[in-house]
């Protein structure tokens, strides 16, 4: 063999050993990376002791009372999965509380047996606030979920927040089929389905576990509610009690906090409320 010729092997063979053994492994790390954020805490699966504190409280049968929800949604090009547990009373529990809600309001909001006018935004505003106060407890454990998600990621409070808005925008939108057209929060996690009202009541909630701001935006001129989130960010807002809560559109996904939809723009025609 020529010297030329074994100088060539001497190249091809040392430049073998650093793709096989420095460049692969480094392109395999960064493509990893991009796909799970440089960590592999993604999936998160509850257990019986994670629950234990909810076993205990509710006196409930473990499995036989639960129903295990698995979640799964994407944010970029990250995957991120969830399972946790529904107790089942509270699917029940919620619907028949909403019934009683409305029967209650409706009795405050009567004098002998004639409806007072009541402005449209005041009444959805009671109606939003009075589902989720018995509801604050019930995500309990899903808001767990997100709380292991962010000290495994060393999540931001704004990552945190993307991540929960990105997961209720990625609900499939559905109108319930009932008088007022609302699903409780137990029933949007079992069914996997929600509309614009509905879907922000349950991210109000679930947000509000976790120490996060928020209030209900409502309009009957679009017919339409949006959540809204008291963080720093850009865009549209509404203050209420000296604070800017941000309009964050949760029907569908893509929707960034300070966005408003198109055919909805004047934001003199947005009630704002708390719950």
């Amino acid at each position: 063999m020529s010297k030329r010729k074994k100088g060539h092997f001497k190249i091809i063979l040392a430049v073998t050993i650093v793709w096989f053994f420095i460049m692969l492994p480094a392109f395999r790390i960064v493509l990893k990376d991009s796909l799970t954020g440089g960590n592999e805490f993604t999936e998160f699966l509850e257990t019986e002791g994670d629950i234990e504190f909810l076993i205990n409280r509710e006196k409930a049968q473990y499995p036989d009372q639960f129903y295990l929800i698995e979640s799964q949604w994407k944010t970029e090009e990250t995957i991120w999965r969830a399972g946790w547990h529904l107790y089942k009373p509270y699917i029940i529990d919620s619907i028949e509380e909403m019934d009683n809600m409305v029967i209650t309001f409706d009795m405050k909001g009567s004098k002998k047996g004639k409806s007072q006018n009541i402005a449209p935004e005041r009444y959805w505003a009671r109606i939003y606030e009075e589902m989720a106060a018995p509801n604050f407890v019930r995500v309990e454990n899903l808001a767990l979920a997100f709380q292991w998600f962010r000290e495994q990621n060393e999540l931001s409070d704004y990552q945190l927040l993307s991540l929960i808005i990105d997961y209720i925008q990625q609900i499939p939108y559905e109108l319930p089929e009932n008088t007022y057209g609302l699903y409780t929060p137990p029933e949007i996690a079992y069914i996997n389905r929600g509309d614009c009202d509905s879907k922000s009541v349950f991210a109000s909630i679930l947000l509000g576990r976790l120490g996060y701001d928020t209030a209900i935006f409502y309009s009957s001129e679009y017919r339409h509610a949006m959540l809204g989130i008291n963080f720093p960010s850009s865009g549209y807002y509404k203050e209420m009690n000296g604070k800017n809560y941000y309009f964050t559109e949760m029907t569908a996904p893509g929707w960034e906090i300070g966005e408003l939809p198109a055919d909805s723009p004047d934001i003199s025609f947005w009630f704002i409320s708390s719950i």
